[in-house]
């Protein structure tokens, strides 16, 4: 049985255009609402980074290292949402296969992924 403590930690959803990617045509991820997904969860994490503060941080990365301001140059948005829920059937997995099929595509490549043990057996 799958872990009651089901993450999705669409991690692989901030939206990081990295360098490896800003020649793909610069791919923007379409983020859905995800709204039937709040509403089931028991926990859920919303992290942006963009406008003003992206700038700041840049502005910062430039004044003490010049390679991680190259980097974050071409970084538009990170963009990172994380749902928790208590039973294994609290949402299908259609509700997030739009965003796996917009990952897979050129452009994309893996940051982070998080499996249980238990995911991995069943």
């Amino acid at each position: 049985m799958k872990s009651p403590r089901l993450l999705i930690a669409l991690a692989a959803c901030a939206a990081l255009l990295l360098p490896m990617a800003a020649s793909a045509a610069d791919p923007e991820l379409k983020l859905p609402d995800f709204t039937s997904l709040r509403k089931n969860a028991v926990d859920f994490t919303d992290i942006t980074i963009d406008g003003m503060l992206l700038r700041i941080m840049k502005k910062f990365a430039a004044d003490d290292d010049e390679e991680a301001a190259q980097i974050l140059t071409d970084i538009k948005s990170v963009r990172v949402r994380a749902f928790e829920f208590d039973s294994d059937d609290a949402y299908s997995p259609a509700d997030v296969d739009t965003v796996r099929k917009q990952l897979s595509a050129p452009g994309w490549s893996a940051v982070v992924q998080q499996r249980s043990r238990e995911e991995m057996t069943s």
